[in-house]
């Protein structure tokens, strides 16, 4: 694998947890964060570099800010011609997504999804068992994913990071469309807010065009949890269908993620859950909190 001058936006988890996988690797990582003093933290720890701006000759930029910031920036890398792995979700609005779509489709740079089950062979052995009939159809994904407790205050802000379904949901969402194809309709109910920001558990229920659906639980945080007064349901999720059930809960494994995007980088290759299919789930999810009652504001992309 090519040794590569890689440049990590955002020093926050997301980006402390990507540097400190790729730095061993022998690739050349610098840090930039708005933030200042939190990325050289982080680079003194690691031994990294702490650069000023966001220009240099890399040949690959890691995006992982908070979700409100990803348009900007990975609109502007890929401009410069440099390939880009965003963080998911993609953008935080149904309109960004789809304009980062356009701007990846006119560039030469490539640009990926931070999604590790779109490069591993579990998710698309999994696609190609659905595809055969193994399970009959229609089929049933069913996933409750639950947290205790959530770190960023703006996870919660559907203005700022999208409340729990867009942090947490749009990644199974994503792996759905690769595995499902197109939505025909879309539900959403929200028992509990944080905040009075947005819902931050409830139920999406989402179908697909050939009668498959998904129905995911999610979230994080709740007023419940954090007062000790209840338990979060164990993360599980499963494949139903007609003719066989079967457990599959799709991880978010970063390290299993690099270690087959970088060849691919190298070789050319695009994932088998592809950037569009990010861009589907982030509308997807805007969808059910509308279906569900819940109108937020959507943001238009700047030069859209």
């Amino acid at each position: 694998m090519t040794e590569k001058d890689i440049l990590i936006i955002g020093c926050g988890a997301a980006g402390t947890n990507h540097a400190r996988l790729l730095w061993p690797q022998g690739h050349r990582v610098s840090l930039y964060d708005e933030n200042a003093e939190q990325a050289q933290r982080l680079g003194t720890a690691l031994g990294l570099n702490v650069v000023t701006d966001c220009e240099g000759d890399y040949d690959l930029v890691v995006v992982a800010v908070p979700t409100a910031w990803h348009y900007r920036y990975i609109a502007e890398q890929l401009q410069a011609g440099r390939n880009v792995v965003s963080e998911k979700p993609l953008c935080l609005y149904e309109k960004e997504a789809r304009a980062v779509v356009r701007h990846a489709e006119n560039v030469a740079a490539n640009l990926y999804v931070a999604e590790s089950q779109g490069y591993g062979g579990v998710t698309q052995g999994m696609a190609t068992r659905i595809a055969a009939g193994e399970f009959g159809r229609p089929v049933l994904w069913r996933i409750n994913a639950m947290s205790p407790y959530r770190s960023q205050e703006w996870s919660y802000d559907l203005d700022i990071g999208g409340g729990a379904f867009l942090e947490g949901g749009v990644h199974m969402l994503t792996v759905a469309r690769a595995f499902f194809g197109e939505v025909v309709a879309w539900g959403g109910t929200f028992q509990c807010y944080q905040g009075g920001t947005g819902p931050d558990t409830g139920a999406l229920i989402i179908e697909y065009e050939q009668g498959d659906a998904v129905m995911l639980s999610i979230g994080w945080g709740t007023k419940g949890c954090q007062s000790g007064e209840c338990k979060p349901l164990p993360n599980q999720g499963g494949i139903i269908g007609p003719e066989k059930c079967e457990p599959f809960w799709t991880q978010d494994n970063h390290r299993d993620m690099w270690a087959e995007l970088l060849p691919a980088i190298d070789a050319g290759e695009q994932p088998f859950v592809t950037v569009e299919h990010a861009a589907g789930a982030v509308a997807d999810v805007w969808s059910c909190y509308a279906a569900g009652g819940y109108f937020p504001k959507q943001g238009a992309a700047e030069n859209d």
